[in-house]
C-alpha cells in the first residue's frame, strides 16, 4: 500500500510539475471580477403614501406623530428576512436597514410604524430580495 501511495505521488509530481509551487501573481485586471449592475434607487414620499423602486410603485406608510421617520439620502445598510425588534416587541419581515433601526419591511399599511416605512408583503419581498446592501440607495423625501 505505501508503494502505492509513493508511486502514486511521484507520478503525479512528474505529470504536474508546477504542483507545490507558490502561484505567480497574476494582473489584477484578470483576477477582478466585473461589477455588478446597480441597482436603482429606493425613493419614498411619505407625505404621498408612495414608494418607488425602478418601475416599481407601492403603498408606504410612516412612523407616527413622535416617531418620525428619517428624512434624507441613504442606502441599505444591512438586510434581515425575518427581524424582531426587541424595542418594540414587533415584527419585522424582509427589512431592509437604511438608518439605524429604521427600515423598509412589510407591515400595516392603516397602523403607522415607530420610524420605520411599513409596505405590503410582496413590495418589502422584492426589495429584500433584490435591493444590495451598501449599493442600493435610499432617498427618503417629507
Amino acid at each position: 500500500m505505501l508503494r502505492w501511495l509513493l508511486a502514486t505521488l511521484v507520478a503525479v509530481v512528474v505529470c504536474f510539475p508546477g504542483l507545490g509551487r507558490a502561484a505567480e501573481p497574476v494582473a489584477a485586471s484578470v483576477v477582478a471580477a466585473a461589477p455588478l449592475p446597480p441597482t436603482p434607487d429606493i425613493e419614498i414620499w411619505l407625505a404621498e403614501g408612495v414608494g418607488r423602486y425602478g418601475d416599481f410603485e407601492f403603498a408606504i406608510l410612516g412612523g407616527r406623530p413622535g416617531y418620525p421617520t428619517p428624512t434624507g439620502a441613504f442606502q441599505v445598510e444591512w438586510k434581515s428576512r425575518s427581524w424582531w425588534s426587541k424595542q418594540w416587541n414587533a415584527e419585522m419581515p424582509y427589512a431592509s436597514f437604511f438608518s439605524g433601526g429604521a427600515a423598509i419591511h412589510e407591515g400595516s399599511l392603516s397602523t403607522p410604524s415607530h420610524g420605520c416605512i411599513h409596505v405590503s408583503g410582496s413590495a418589502a419581498r422584492r426589495i429584500f430580495l433584490t435591493a444590495k446592501e451598501k449599493g442600493t440607495r435610499v432617498f427618503v423625501y417629507p
